[in-house]
């Protein structure tokens, strides 16, 4: 029994190491290394053109193009024709298998068009990155089903509340998994 364990643990630990190979292109930052320590794990550039920005700065509009797909189009319609959402927090926690030390929680600040802030949940330390506006979070999500096998997402009042990502279908340990809460500020 003890010799099947170890066999079956050593070869999903195999897969598992296979896999993370397939994911990473030639030539990228292997996943869980980035600027100033900071991992960059379960992220990608749609979250902000320069990843070693620091808060604060200017939000790069999210702009849907024929392209997206219509629930994202849809979703954002509805974020967009709020008139409550100058100044808001989000949350962005990611579970995945991204390495030893995975950024999990994400808070990003914003007031009028500007991100004032962006930090680990729980923390007061600015992070040297872009953090996850709504604006950051639709282009993330655009990445995403355009690059992806899988992408299953569940909106509310056109907050992607859960998403659910599948880059290689049939491959272990790849999945991505963001929860996303956005709290409004008078």
């Amino acid at each position: 029994m003890l010799r099947h364990v170890i066999t079956t643990l050593t070869v999903a630990a195999t897969t598992a190491v296979a896999t993370l190979a397939l994911v990473v292109p030639a030539g990228a930052e292997p996943t869980g290394a980035g600027p100033a320590g900071a991992d960059t794990a379960g992220t990608s550039t749609a979250a902000g053109s320069d990843p070693r920005a620091r808060a604060p700065y200017r939000i790069t509009p999210f702009r849907p193009t024929a392209d997206d797909d219509r629930r994202l189009v849809r979703a954002w319609r509805t974020w967009a024709s709020r008139d409550d959402h100058e100044r808001y927090t989000t949350v962005l926690r990611t579970a995945c298998f991204c390495g030893p030390d995975p950024i999990k929680d994400v808070v990003t600040v914003v007031r009028g068009r500007r991100v004032t802030s962006v930090t680990h949940a729980g923390r007061s330390r600015e992070l040297a990155r872009h953090g996850y506006e709504m604006d950051a979070v639709y282009q993330l999500l655009r990445e995403f089903y355009a690059t992806a096998d899988e992408v299953v997402v569940r909106y509310r009042n056109g907050v992607p509340r859960r998403i659910a990502v599948d880059r290689i279908a049939g491959a272990v340990d790849d999945e991505v998994y963001h929860a996303v809460a956005v709290r409004l500020r008078p």
